[in-house]
């Protein structure tokens, strides 16, 4: 299963805290980085009630910038992990996607 907090050599290291006109104009990938803005659209999602989003998003990212160092057990674990997680119909944290891309996702796990 994949772990956000766990330190890669691959994944990009968390930027320092950046202002509000540094995160405008690096805009979302200058976000995802950095701890306190994230920290800041996190608490947002939640108010809203789509925090999953976020959650997909990160581990998604993670995912692909760890596959190259990943075995394909690993990778199929991980791929299930987030099929299950984020993607299959009831999961617990499934977000909006369209019936084709979740069925494509479905058919490429089998």
């Amino acid at each position: 299963m994949l772990n956000l907090f766990k330190r890669s050599k691959v994944a990009a290291p968390l930027l320092p805290d950046l202002t509000v006109a540094d995160v405008e104009l690096g805009g979302m990938s200058r976000l995802m980085v950095s701890r306190l803005p994230l920290a800041y659209y996190l608490v947002s999602l939640l108010e809203d009630y789509c925090s999953e989003n976020l959650f997909f998003h990160l581990e998604a990212t993670y995912f692909k910038a760890s596959a190259e160092d990943m075995t394909p057990e690993e990778l199929e674990v991980n791929a299930t992990h987030i099929f299950k997680t984020y993607l299959e119909s009831n999961s617990p944290f499934e977000v909006n996607v369209d019936f084709k891309v979740r069925k494509e996702c479905e058919e490429a796990l089998e």
